[in-house]
């Protein structure tokens, strides 16, 4: 059985936001993500679940912080 991969522009919608927002938490380093993947000339990046749901749970621990900070 094959694992289902999705593309960054897909894992922005599967966690409620654009692709823009999900690019700067990458850029800044401020979420886990899977690395590149060569593929027809182009770099991807593949999402598995996996990758998606340890995302999710970085963002809800910064809110958390964020909340407790405030």
């Amino acid at each position: 059985m094959t694992m289902r991969r999705y593309s960054t522009v897909q894992v922005a919608e599967k966690l409620g936001f654009d692709q823009a927002y999900l690019q700067r938490l990458i850029a800044k380093r401020a979420v886990p993500f899977p690395p590149l993947v060569k593929t027809g000339g182009l770099k991807i990046r593949l999402w598995s679940d996996h990758d998606v749901a340890r995302v999710r749970k970085v963002l809800v621990e910064r809110r958390r912080a964020r909340r407790k900070s405030k």
